[in-house]
């Protein structure tokens, strides 16, 4: 009896300790990529959320619904483990899903680029976006300018902005 209440003891606490190692790396790998954005360190589900406008002169162009499900193209739908493209819209507020089964199987997948380049089907890059060519782009993430375009990696609760403005 002893023996065996020495082994249930020793069973929980070995238990104990790996599913505290677990819960530690998972949350180490969520907050690394959400600070770093190293997402090889991401290997688990994720489903994020973040908004996408586009200004061209001023004007809002707006993302329409169903881009990567029902309009644009609907690829890589391994990766999403549903009938869409790992990131695509449902409404036209410009609100992106992000819902990827393992991010680092196929990082791309959460660039800016990947959806406007492959999912929506149009044109970005440092140059352009659309057809919009000859003039003055930039891009805004939260409030700051970032120069990596169509390479930036999305993260949860991004807010990003594209401004074209037309030499005159």
């Amino acid at each position: 009896m002893i023996g065996s209440k020495r082994n249930e003891t020793l069973i929980l606490t070995f238990v104990t300790i790996i599913g505290a190692i677990g819960l530690i790396l998972g949350l180490y790998s969520l907050f690394a990529v959400s600070r770093t954005g190293n997402v090889s360190l991401l290997t688990k589900n994720i489903h994020w959320h973040a908004k996408l406008t586009i200004l061209i002169d001023g004007k809002q162009i707006p993302i329409p619904a169903g881009v990567g499900i029902t309009t644009g193209n609907n690829i890589d739908n391994h990766i999403s483990g549903m009938h869409m493209s790992p990131i695509h819209t449902h409404d036209s507020t410009g609100k992106l899903h992000i819902e990827n089964l393992n991010p680092s199987a196929k990082p791309e997948t959460l660039t800016i680029g990947y959806f406007i380049n492959d999912v929506w089907g149009k044109r970005f890059d440092s140059e352009c976006i659309f057809d919009y060519c000859n003039g003055s782009l930039r891009m805004f993430v939260n409030g700051k300018e970032n120069e990596e375009f169509e390479k930036y990696t999305i993260k949860d609760g991004d807010e990003i902005i594209i401004k074209f403005a037309s030499l005159r």
